[in-house]
């Protein structure tokens, strides 16, 4: 019998990429997006949504440590952190690995993705159990149009800037964001690949 596989198709690059699907663990329609959780041979349990890989077990870790360590490591005090999307508990694992952390906010439109997370991705969503971390279930770029001042970090981890998403790559976006920084705040945001989304990044630092 011939193995299964999963496609994908980049959103911004002429590019797919194909992962052999050894068991679909969870498929599932939410409010916002179709979410999918697979296990591949190579990678172990892949997250996709809305049919991008958002995920793997094997490499997140390159991701969500350059995502999150850097910014924590720069800043001298970050009691108060912000994380906008990460509904699959990467980041919120990396902010947690500092004590110096007093709350973790996770704003994250789709709550079925922390509760798939929880279920089916343990290595990843430890730090939802963790008595600094909050959840709010709602749009990231409403929550920060009302934050005034409040956060030593604001980490940005959220899907390609299309569909549920498109709203945190905004001019507006980022300049409510910088108003929801504390004085001496940083502000990191995951803006797709230099390699194969270079114009893209260049929009993104004009609209900085």
């Amino acid at each position: 019998m011939s193995p299964s596989f999963f496609q994908e198709k980049d959103p911004f690059a002429p590019i797919k990429y194909s992962y052999e699907v050894e068991e679909v663990i969870c498929q599932r329609q939410t409010k916002h997006q179709e979410l999918l959780i697979f296990k591949s041979p190579y990678f172990g349990r892949v997250l996709a949504l809305d049919g991008v890989v958002q995920l793997t077990e094997r490499d997140e870790y390159f991701y969500h440590e350059m995502l999150a360590q850097v910014a924590l490591h720069a800043h001298p005090s970050p009691t108060d952190v912000l994380i906008i999307g990460g509904g699959d508990g990467g980041t919120l694992r990396e902010v947690l690995k500092h004590q110096v952390v007093k709350r973790a906010l996770v704003v994250e439109l789709d709550g079925e993705v922390i509760e798939a997370s929880k279920e089916f991705l343990p290595t990843l969503s430890t730090g939802f159990a963790d008595p600094r971390t909050q959840i709010l279930e709602t749009e990231g770029a409403e929550f920060v149009a009302k934050t005034r001042g409040n956060f030593d970090l604001i980490i940005v981890d959220s899907t390609d800037p299309v569909g549920p998403a498109e709203s945190l790559f905004t001019s507006q976006f980022f300049t409510h964001a910088f108003s929801a920084l504390k004085a001496e705040g940083i502000f990191v945001a995951q803006t797709e690949s230099l390699h194969f989304h270079r114009e893209f990044v260049r929009e993104v630092q004009r609209r900085l």
